[in-house]
């Protein structure tokens, strides 16, 4: 059972009219018995205590201002004597609430204590009309006693430059609750389900793998290490055969190759090559025109792993030996146990701090380096007993210690985190993940993201649909949806490239995508007056009729569909949160209205470049939320039949179609860098630019992002289809290449 303290709002309007200006008036009081209250959980207590105020505070001649017109300060403290988190949340408890959705917002602070996670701040948050329980967050207490938590509650009613006579004689009466929410990891710090669902479900196993993600995304947009793997260009080995080896051996300090044997490149044979060991990434050490394999394979202090192939280069990691001398090993040497990325958008190479830093003999505890970072490729600067921890460029992860030498490899970055997104903390997956293969619908997709519902979004990896195993395949575009053409009456679209919108597909004389509502996944009225009329969510767009058609054949015709979420799919058609912003530097008098041929941006865009430059990638950051609550921005939140988080608008002739395209932001938060494609897991198996659903701007025609950057939606890009399963849906397998989770 639990005591909930309360604090009593109660906003009452009085009517006054003011000459030119019509305004509700309020009169403000909090009611209510503020004494202080204990609440108990395992282990621990919790106590309420409010601010030093009488119990009750009066406001009166209350009117659209930009100050608070309430305020109220409350503590939390916690007594906690368990060796785990103590969770406790606050909720905003709507008893009475006739007011206009949004036009009383809030805002939550807190102190920034130094023990225990405090719930996190909101700023400008709206209250939804209507009455029910709006959690504002959780917190956690961790070991000790009277450990305090101290917020600052702020309700507001802004004037937003227009009449809101409509909320005149509105009534709000809400109370603050503080319920104990057990113990362990601090709820809403994960996706929902993540530490219950059962461990043959995906969500479970996933668990399994992972534990939990981490707080990895700090620099929005930076690969890490490493701009993503290295590459060099295989054209010049044309009609020759390749020499590699499936493994090595270290023989008197140097790699020998083993397994060694040829492949020719043509025809797509040098996709054979992924995973594979080379000698150098010069052509002379592995290219020869007969298939006889070369003979320096062997007293290499250095090989590379072949990653990934993408259009003409081979991209890899290098293998390196580092010797070590006796006097050298007989020191105290250090590695570290982790890094977290630091540096600015102007870097042209992610940057790392390395942390968990311990110094070990080297000789006594050599395989407790094995997995660790050393602190630079050269001996001296990891026995130093004071390392540069910071910039570092490239990561050093030891594979082997040995007494006279170190085998080092230099990581891509492979990291499951998190940040938030609509429903809650999203698990992103990151970099060079290899365990993130899915069979579904006899096709193999790769993971992205679980979402804060708990759901799987899936991203196709390879279309063609085998009885053996459809993640072993390799090919440029295996990624892409197949649409043949002719496959939609009245549609041109190719095999795999398809237009996002035509600008000849006409309706009467106008050519959509020389308007707004050409960035529409779907669309309203071309040429409307009324950004509303021209985003309005009426008309398929050419993405979306390719994708319904795409689905009708691949999903539903197996009756796939019934494992799939009705997850939110982003078209974000949100303008500029900054009314002023202006890349590409237009000298029209009017911008960013989002309707007719008024030139301007969308949000996507303004989360990536400057505000004065499509140059300069330092946007406000790309993010996985498209609203700022739940009822924010439902004209770009698409699902099929939900309405509570989504517009439920994807649904066609009773047939609900749960599909849609990744984001730019998702694409990102993968591992590309901004402007440019680096070689991660959504790289695999393609070989150009596809479509993504995050609208761009419109410079006289509408342009959306692809994975790599903007592209004019007239013009062609490949077709990349997205699903998201549901987290209970069960499955077999490891989610690896060879063993992919394979949906029941």
């Amino acid at each position: 059972m639990h005591k909930k303290p309360v604090i009593i709002i109660t906003i009452i309007s009085l009517l006054l009219l003011v000459v030119g200006i019509s305004y509700a008036y309020f009169t403000a009081t909090i009611t209510g018995n503020e004494t202080a209250s204990t609440i108990r959980a395992t282990g621990g207590v919790m106590t309420i205590n409010y601010d030093s105020l009488s119990n009750t505070i009066t406001v009166q001649n209350i009117y659209p201002r930009s100050e608070a017109w309430l305020v109220k300060e409350f503590t939390v403290t916690g007594t906690n004597t368990t060796d785990i988190g103590m969770n406790y949340s606050l909720t905003l408890d709507i008893t009475t609430n006739t007011f206009s959705s949004g036009a009383l917002i809030y805002t939550l602070t807190n102190n920034n204590p130094s023990s225990g996670t405090p719930v996190e701040e909101v700023e400008n948050e709206p209250i939804p009309s209507g009455t029910g329980e709006k959690l504002l967050g959780y917190g956690q207490f961790e070991t000790g006693s009277n450990i305090v938590h101290s917020y600052t509650l702020s309700i507001y009613f802004l004037d937003t430059g227009v009449n809101q006579n409509d909320d005149q004689e509105s009534r709000f009466v809400a109370r603050v609750l503080i319920d104990e929410e057990g113990t362990g990891p601090m709820p809403g710090t994960y996706p929902d389900g993540w530490y219950t669902a059962p461990s043959n479900t995906l969500l479970g196993s996933l668990r399994e793998s992972y534990h939990d993600a981490t707080d990895a995304w700090t620099i929005p947009g930076q690969q890490g290490n490493y701009n993503g793997y290295d590459g060099f260009n295989f054209t010049n080995c044309s009609g020759k055969y390749l020499t590699y080896g499936t493994g090595y051996e270290i023989v008197d300090g140097a790699f020998n190759l083993t397994g060694v044997s040829t492949l020719y490149p043509g025809n797509n044979g040098i996709y054979n090559l992924v995973d594979k060991y080379i000698a150098y990434s010069n052509w002379s050490y592995i290219c020869e025109s007969t298939d006889t394999p070369k003979t320096n394979t062997t007293g290499l202090n250095k090989i590379l792993k072949v990653k990934n192939i993408y259009g003409s280069n081979i991209y890899f990691e290098e293998y390196v030996i580092l010797p070590i001398s006796s006097t050298e090993a007989n020191r105290d040497w250090n590695y570290a146990t982790g890094h977290e990325q630091v540096g600015t958008y102007s870097d042209t190479r992610g940057k790392f701090k390395l942390t968990g830093i311990v110094r070990k003999n080297y000789l006594e505890n050599k395989d407790d380096f094995v997995g660790r970072l050393l602190i630079d490729y050269f001996a001296s600067s990891n026995y130093s007993s004071n390392p540069s921890l910071d910039n570092k460029t490239v990561l050093y992860e030891v594979v082997e210690a040995e007494d006279t030498y170190i085998v080092y490899r230099k990581p891509e970055e492979s990291i499951i985190g998190k940040t938030s997104d609509d429903y809650g903390t999203s698990y992103y997956f990151r970099g060079n993940i290899q365990n993130n293969y899915v069979v579904f619908a006899g096709m193999c997709w790769r993971i992205v993201r679980i979402d804060g519902a708990g759901n799987i979004k899936l991203v196709l990896y390879n279309y063609v649909k085998t009885e053996t195993n459809p993640c072993n395949n390799f090919g440029p575009n295996l990624a892409f949806a197949e649409i043949k053409y002719g496959a939609i009456p009245g549609l041109t679209g190719g095999t795999y490239t398809q237009k996002f919108s035509f600008n000849y597909g006409k309706i009467g004389t106008k050519y959509i995508v020389q308007y707004n509502a050409g960035i529409g996944y779907m669309y309203g009225t071309i040429d409307s007056l009324t950004y509303e009329e021209e985003h309005a969510n009426i008309n398929k767009s050419e993405i979306l009729k390719m994708l319904i058609a795409w689905y009708d054949e691949n999903i539903r015709a197996g009756n796939y569909d019934t494992k799939l979420a009705d997850t939110i799919w982003c078209n974000d058609k949100r303008l500029p949160e900054n009314s002023n912003f202006n890349s590409a530097n237009y000298t029209d008098d009017i911008i960013n209205l989002g309707y007719s041929q008024i030139k301007g941006y969308y949000r996507g865009l303004e989360r990536v470049y400057s505000s004065t430059s499509l140059n300069i990638y330092n946007g406000t950051s790309p993010s996985l939320k498209c609203g700022n609550n739940k009822n924010d921005n439902k004209i770009s939140k698409f699902t099929a039949s939900d309405t509570e988080w989504g517009n439920g608008a994807l649904t066609f002739n009773n047939i609900e179609y749960k599909i849609g395209l990744l984001t730019y932001d998702e694409v990102l938060f993968a591992g590309n860098r901004l402007g440019s494609i680096i070689i991660n897991y959504l790289v695999d198996n393609t070989d150009g630019v596809w479509w993504t659903m995050t609208p761009g701007l419109f410079s006289g025609m509408s342009s959306v992002f692809t994975n790599s950057d903007l592209k004019n939606a007239s013009e062609n890009g490949y077709l990349r289809p997205a699903i998201s399963l549901k987290s209970d849906v069960t499955v077999t397998g490891a989610g690896t290449r060879t063993n992919p989770y394979v949906v029941n």
